[in-house]
């Protein structure tokens, strides 16, 4: 019996253990080091939006708190919610980040 339900858990870990454990894992990475980052940028509670490009590292900063972000997302994905790639526990915000494609893909 004891192995019969070991082995019905078996696909419910499997997809646990697929979802990524934040969605910035979609979006990017959190940078180890913030001197990776080629700007700061101040994101206050009236901040609608800020812009970011595609390959590039920034760190956001949000009242006392500041993460540093690598934005690596997909070339259908222009917009993402600060939210979504912020830390756990970091302030609320509805501010909207907009996506620009790298400019190591743009035709010279």
């Amino acid at each position: 019996m004891k192995n019969t339900i070991i082995l019905a858990a078996a696909p419910l870990l499997a997809l646990a253990l697929s979802i990524p454990a934040h969605a910035a894992d979609s979006y990017g990475t959190v940078a180890a080091n913030a001197s990776t980052a080629g700007r700061v940028i101040d994101v206050t509670p009236a901040t609608r939006y800020v812009n970011v490009a595609n390959g590039e590292t920034v760190t956001i900063r949000m009242g006392g708190d500041s993460f540093t972000w690598t934005v690596a997302t997909r070339s259908n994905v222009d917009a993402v919610p600060l939210a979504r790639v912020a830390p756990e526990g970091s302030p609320a915000t509805s501010a909207v980040v907009y996506v620009a494609p790298s400019a190591s893909y743009h035709n010279s």
